[in-house]
């Protein structure tokens, strides 16, 4: 995430952001770089909960492991927050949450065109790691 933050930052990333979002860093809402994808059943988490939030578990969801199923693609498991009750108030309290990192990796494909491409590319061959799998 800090790489696609620091493209946009040095205008490397060409892809634009929705209407009204000037930039794409650690604070900007959630809600403004997914407008149709984000939705918590909290409603002050919904409008302020910002990339930061969200990435460094102070979403004020817990685990919801049981909430999506193997089978699950990543914008289907972002699509069940919206059911989700949360635990604690936005930045109250960390509590680890796999789906933030889900969260993560639809941001990246929303804004580079895929997350695989953009892990292989910008990490992984620039570190000769040629034999990495996702799962």
């Amino acid at each position: 995430m800090g790489i696609l933050i620091d493209d946009y930052a040095r205008g490397r990333n060409t892809t634009p952001l929705p209407a009204g979002v000037t930039t794409f860093d650690w604070d900007t809402k959630i809600k403004a770089l997914l407008p149709e994808d984000w939705a918590v059943m909290d409603e002050w988490t919904n409008e302020k909960a910002s990339l930061k939030n969200v990435l460094s578990h102070v979403s004020g969801l817990p685990r919801h492991d049981f909430s999506y199923a193997p089978n699950d693609t990543i914008p289907d498991a972002v699509r069940k927050l919206q059911h989700l009750r949360p635990t604690f108030e936005l930045r109250e309290k960390w509590f680890y949450n796999n789906m933030m990192y889900m969260l993560g990796a639809q941001l990246i494909t929303t804004y580079t065109g895929s997350y695989s491409r953009f892990v292989d590319e910008r990490i992984w061959k620039l570190l000769n790691t040629t034999y990495t799998t996702y799962s």
